[in-house]
């Protein structure tokens, strides 16, 4: 059985500009701003042994698929379960994909 994370904003694409970052990656390896709220999401999963989850994002122009491991994070917190994320632009989507991605949680 699946479990399903839905966020409007990306989990570990640097998405927005310096000053208004619209996504919850930063470009910075520490846990900051909105990576606490999805830390606390990482932890409850862990805890919980939960398997079977994914996320799927959005708020970009192009598809990708992300993936976090505590094996890569640089946030000096890897205590989580590696989580797939699936990043959803819309059916017209270009080719491009993310200039950066958050290594906060080992996005890869």
């Amino acid at each position: 059985t699946w479990k399903i994370i839905s966020s409007h904003d990306p989990f570990g694409v640097v998405t927005g500009g310096e000053g208004d970052r619209d996504s919850f990656g930063q470009e910075d390896p520490a846990i900051l701003g909105r990576e606490v709220e999805f830390q606390g999401i990482l932890k409850l999963i862990h805890d919980n042994n939960i398997a079977g989850v994914v996320s799927l994002t959005s708020d970009v122009h192009f598809t990708a698929h992300v993936n976090m491991h505590p094996d890569r994070a640089e946030g000096n917190w890897t205590d989580f379960m590696p989580l797939d994320e699936f990043v959803i632009g819309p059916i017209h989507a270009g080719s491009f994909g993310p200039n950066f991605m958050d290594t906060s949680f080992g996005a890869e």
